[in-house]
């Protein structure tokens, strides 16, 4: 490490080479940072001489506030705004130093500005005499203060540790020279780690994200001492920001953040005065959102307590003009019968308005240091409050503007916090606690209390309640149980869901996306992270809106996953756009990973797409290329168009064991879903448009949520393939007409599901209609009785499904987020998706394969006690008829066959003694269901009646495989009976019956010993 001497030497150096190199910009912005640093923020004397390298007050407050980011290049000083009438100059001339200043000073002071101070930077050393002579100058000829900074003054500063940053990054100062590290250990970790990512910044975006990031530097050197001496930087970054800002939200909050932090870190308002009149222009217009009217409220807080104390020059009368716009604007606002969550947040504004401090101007006699007045003293427990500062003050005699008005809202907005759980009610809870000495006497005082009390209780009751969950939840991911992890999490979403635990909820609903995703649930997933989008959205909360772009960015990713790439691009679009506009550095790798893995798989979309659909890839191309993406994508490619390619169906199977939709199964006239759970294979699909897609998604996510949900349930369900057409028509049907067909079929169960558009229906109708049309599919897919498999249901509903369903709005609403026409596109495109000629064999997560157990009904010994009685009844029916079956050489065969894929000696017994008996009842003339106990006796009779060697006797060819499979699937009908299970499909689906069966009840491996039915084979 180099001495402190050394260092200014080093640095001394830096400061000649910069001119040699002509780095006058470099220069300028080493000025105007010390400037910030020590001269804005430390109070000089109004005149006088600064020494060389002088340090003068470094940690006394400011009332200097803002330096300009920039100095052009053909200007060699700049004004501060500030309110002493300050100066900035700075020069590389070598030679004739002074002259430059006697120049540059009358330019300064007769541009007709009152000045009353110059600050000049100079890389030439200044001797102390020639200083002393250029100061008298100043204030003989112009009356103002000259302060010099030189080579040498600024190269002792710079080696100062808060500013060597700039030595290293405009003067190639080694890191190794930096110089023992300032005593910050009063400043947390997170905060200096701020400061210095906003330090080493040369560009601030002018994003809303870039905003809420920076807003944690600057309050906290707002509101903390002990960071005071950072506020004009963090004040010079945030007028930055404003000035590049074409957002409206992003002009408000700045001038907003900038208007605060002035007042409450600099002890003035003036200088922002401006933009205090700019913010309420703006914010009383049309279109603006509630998060800004509650800034507004705040921002009058502030100005009235401003001008009590005289620290501005807005009058009163501005003040109560502003105040009077504000609630007409919200009683406006209000009589459009908006949602129950901004209804609740424009009666709390409306009632914080109507209990805001009378606005009076102050006496003539008020001044700082005077004792405050009532309504300044009102004001100083709201700003307290702000600033997240205790504070006792006397209330006595504080007046407000509208008691009864504010307490109305109140109880109105009580009435409604049932219907409002987005509603950040803490905030509002403790300014009524605050107020209460001035509110305690009114009638309503008791009822607001209460209220306000039990919902704040059961509010930090379940959040309490959720941070266990998230706890348990956290235990079970990091152990692999993906479904108890995921029921934990629910569980912490929804005793989250309040406007004051919003953040928790929303975290915690990104993370179920992510379990359900890992589950290879890809709608599910993008269910929840458009949840998450669409409530950070509906929080009007500015530090939130980052997880509208999270959970868009995650939607997109999800739909990769289901195999919807077009849908996925698209939606990817959206995702970007929002990260510019709310994230902080959007495209940095470190801080925002999620982005460039999105980018990485659209890559490698892109290279498929071009080696097997050639239209789809240029359907892609031209969406990436509106979105600014394509050169970035193809510098991605760059190097990898020389590989090996993998072929068609080969990409098909490969998503297939992954557990993911055929890749682009969102293009042509059908869209398609696939994925497979419990030992169902499903596939939902519905016309590609608008309406359609998003009835299918909506239908297909829900499904995927009640599978998982049923995952720890035992519902028996069917190991076989289900078949959904949606058809978006449900509020178009007349009266009466099915909305639940079912297709015939004994290979699949097969649907056509007619769903109501979302704007047909109110919300809760909205849930029934999708609820019962999938609970009908699920039950008919079951082999439990009915109502056993109701109770399953309903012990799942108990667990909370309706919350996992239907939390936050109706899915159609949050995912129509493609511009219009989007699907339109995908419908017209020419490609299609991959893998068409191979059959689907989709991977089932591991946590969600069929049950092996035992099932429900099934006990060992009674089922082999079973299989003893089907060889003790059916042999004695079939025993002249079995031996000459065999003796066929085409039946030798099918036996031999069946035996390979499991068949049993009781199998075929059941098969062709069916067969035998059946047609024993055809040819007595027993007619089948019997009327009455007689006929139930003859037909008991000839079913069980031993052959004798004169019956009849059916033909080899009535024995064929067909025949035989037929009627075993007729006899494991009353198989199931015997287990207390039945089926529910009109058709049945045998194979996925016999599935079960000799999965979870031993059909085809409980045999008992017997002597063999057939000649042992040659």
């Amino acid at each position: 490490m180099a001495t402190p001497e050394q260092l200014v030497q080093f640095i001394r150096f830096g400061l000649q080479t910069l001119r040699e190199r002509n780095g006058h910009h470099e220069f300028e912005a080493i000025c105007l940072a010390v400037a910030r640093r020590r001269v804005a923020s430390n109070l000089l004397p109004a005149t006088g001489p600064v020494s060389s390298g002088g340090d003068q007050g470094r940690d006394a407050e400011s009332h200097w506030t803002n330096i300009p980011n920039e100095i052009t290049a053909d200007s060699a000083f700049v004004r501060l705004a500030t309110t002493d009438g300050v100066v900035l100059a700075c020069t590389m001339q070598a030679e004739q130093v002074s002259a430059k200043i006697k120049k540059d000073l009358k330019a300064i002071c007769g541009a007709g500005e009152p000045i009353d101070r110059v600050v000049y930077f100079t890389v030439t050393p200044v001797e102390v005499a020639k200083r002393h002579e250029l100061q008298q100058h100043a204030r003989d000829e112009y009356n103002v203060g000259l302060d010099i900074w030189d080579a040498v003054g600024l190269a002792r500063h710079l080696a100062d540790p808060d500013l060597f940053y700039l030595a290293v990054q405009y003067l190639n100062v080694p890191t190794e020279m930096a110089p023992p590290p300032a005593d910050d250990t009063r400043l947390p970790a997170w905060y200096q780690e701020h400061r210095a990512r906003w330090r080493s910044r040369t560009q601030h975006p002018a994003t809303l994200g870039e905003l809420m990031d920076l807003r944690q530097g600057l309050r906290y050197a707002t509101f903390h001492s002990e960071s005071r001496a950072d506020l004009a930087d963090w004040l010079s970054y945030a007028r930055s920001l404003l000035s590049a800002a074409t957002e409206a939200d992003v002009v408000l909050h700045a001038r907003y953040e900038i208007a605060v932090a002035t007042l409450r870190g600099t002890n003035t308002l003036r200088p922002a005065d401006g933009l205090v009149r700019a913010f309420y222009a703006e914010v009383l217009s049309a279109g603006v959102d509630h998060s800004l009217l509650e800034d507004g409220l705040v921002l009058a807080q502030y100005c009235l307590g401003a001008i009590a104390q005289g620290l501005t020059d807005l009058s009163t009368e501005e003040l109560a003009g502003w105040h009077g716009q504000m609630l007409t604007k919200i009683e406006a606002l209000l009589d459009e019968q908006p949602h129950p969550n901004a209804t609740a947040h424009l009666l709390a504004l409306s009632a914080r308005l109507k209990l805001f401090p009378e606005i009076v101007a102050p006496p003539a006699s008020a001044s700082a240091s005077s004792p405050m007045s009532p309504a300044a003293v009102t004001q100083r427990v709201i700003e307290a409050l702000d600033a997240v500062e205790p504070i006792e003050v006397d209330l006595t005699g504080a007046r407000l503007m509208d008691v009864n008005g504010g307490m109305a809202d109140l109880v109105q907005l009580c009435r409604r916090l049932p219907d409002a759980p987005l509603f950040p009610l803490e905030s509002l809870g403790e300014i009524f606690d605050l107020l209460a000495p001035m509110l305690a006497d009114h009638p309503a005082y008791r009822t607001v209390r209460d209220a306000l009390d039990d919902a704040t209780d059961r509010i930090m009751g379940q959040a309490a309640k959720a941070d266990r969950a998230r706890k348990r939840g956290t235990a079970f991911l990091n152990a692999g149980r993906l479904l108890d992890a995921l029921n934990e999490i629910h569980d912490a979403k929804v005793n989250w869901w309040h406007g004051d635990t919003m953040r928790g909820a929303l975290l915690a609903m990104l993370l179920v996306a992510d379990i359900y995703s890992r589950l290879h649930l890809p709608l599910a997933a993008k269910h929840y992270a458009l949840q998450a989008a669409g409530a950070a959205r509906s929080s009007q909360q500015p530090d939130l809106a980052i997880f509208m772009a999270r959970g868009i960015l995650m939607a997109a990713r999800y739909a990769y996953q289901a195999g919807s790439w077009l849908t996925a691009t698209y939606t990817l679009r959206v995702a970007l756009a929002a990260y510019d506009s709310y994230a902080e550095d959007p495209w940095d790798h470190e801080r925002h990973p999620e982005v460039w893995d999105a980018l990485a798989e659209h890559a490698i979309m892109l290279r498929i797409a071009r080696d097997h659909r050639a239209d789809l890839a240029l359907t892609i191309e031209t969406a990436l290329a509106a979105a600014g993406l394509d050169d970035l994508l193809n510098q991605m490619l760059d190097g990898a168009e020389a590989t090996d390619r993998s072929s068609e169906d080969d990409i098909a199977l490969a998503a297939d064991k992954q557990g993911v939709g055929r890749p682009f199964s969102d293009t042509g006239r059908t869209r398609s879903y696939t994925w497979r759970a419990l030992g169902m294979t499903w596939t939902v699909h519905a016309a590609n448009n608008l309406d359609a897609m998003l009835a299918a998604e909506r239908f297909a996510s829900a499904a995927q949520i009640v599978l998982a949900e049923l995952a720890s349930h035992d519902a028996v369900l069917l190991q076989g393939r289900i078949e959904v057409e949606i058809r978006p028509d449900g509020a178009d049907l007349h009266r009466g007409a099915e909305r639940l067909e079912r297709i015939s079929s004994n290979d699949a169960s097969r649907w056509i599901v007619h769903l109501s558009r979302v704007d047909t229906l109110d919300v809760d109708a909205f849930h029934r209609e999708l609820t019962s049309a999938l609970v009908y599919i699920l039950v008919t897919n079951s082999l439990l009785p009915f109502d056993r498999f109701m109770a399953v249901m309903n012990e799942v509903f108990e667990r909370g499904l309706f919350h996992k369903l239907a939390m936050g709005r109706p899915y159609d609403e949050i995912a129509t987020l493609m511009p219009e026409g989007t699907v339109a596109v995908m419908a017209a495109a020419r490609g299609t998706q991959l893998g068409q000629n191979i059959p689907l064999n989709v991977a089932t997560a591991p946590q969600l394969r069929p049950s092996g157990k035992p099932g429900p009904g099934y006990d060992r010994q009674a089922a082999l006690a079973a299989v003893q009685a089907r060889y003790d009844n059916g042999l004695p029916v079939i025993r002249y008829t079995l031996p000459r079956l065999y003796s066929d050489p085409t039946f030798r065969d099918t036996v031999a066959k069946l035996r390979d894929e499991g068949w049993l000696d009781w199998h075929f017994v059941n098969a062709v003694a069916t067969r035998v008996s059946n047609e024993r009842l055809r040819r007595d003339g027993i007619r089948l269901p019997p009327r009455n106990q007689v006929e139930a006796a003859l037909m008991k009779h000839a079913q069980f009646r031993a052959e004798r060697p004169d019956d009849f006797q059916l033909p080899a060819s009535d024995f064929t495989e067909a025949v035989l499979r037929q009627q075993l699937n007729a006899s494991v009908l009353s198989t199931l009976r015997s287990f207390g299970l039945q089926s529910h499909q009109q058709t049945p689906d045998f194979t996925a019956i016999f599935a079960v069966l000799g999965a979870r009840y031993g059909y085809w491996t409980d045999d008992v010993d017997h002597e063999g039915i057939f000649p042992p084979s040659e």
